[in-house]
């Protein structure tokens, strides 16, 4: 039997949440399991207790005012530290305007833009690369 993904989704909107469990509970048939958290700080707490296979990270939380600190400092913290390095992290946020080459340099392997994918495309997206980590 196939091993379950699990993915970690941190986002502060109620309904962006639900939407993505629903998109790998539709087409990933049992493969995926999806965990979630509206805040960093949930998230940092979610870590010290399970290491997930890749990480959905939006840009943009209350608690930063307009600002992206917290989840870059976030995005950097999983990158830096040994025991999380290896976890995929695909930013996903309504922000278009943010440099997708400066996410890559401190380590997400991709940037997708809230409402620019189909359900579908999101998940073959994320099957691409959790493919392309099996492989490494």
């Amino acid at each position: 039997m196939e091993k379950v993904i699990t993915i970690l989704l941190i986002d502060d909107d109620a309904f962006i949440r639900m939407l993505v469990k629903d998109i790998f509970w539709v087409h990933g048939r049992g493969k995926y399991e999806v965990y979630e958290t509206e805040n960093i700080g949930e998230a940092e707490k979610f870590l010290e207790e399970k290491k997930p296979d890749l990480i959905f990270l939006d840009l943009m939380f209350p608690e930063d005012g307009l600002g992206m600190t917290s989840s870059l400092s976030f995005l950097k913290k999983i990158k830096t530290n040994p025991k999380t390095k290896d976890i995929k992290v695909i930013v996903f946020s309504g922000y278009p305007e943010f440099k997708k080459e400066h996410l890559k340099e401190l380590g997400a392997e991709e940037f997708l833009i809230k409402g620019e994918q189909l359900p579908k495309e999101l998940f073959e997206i994320t099957e691409k690369i959790i493919k392309r980590n099996k492989r490494k």
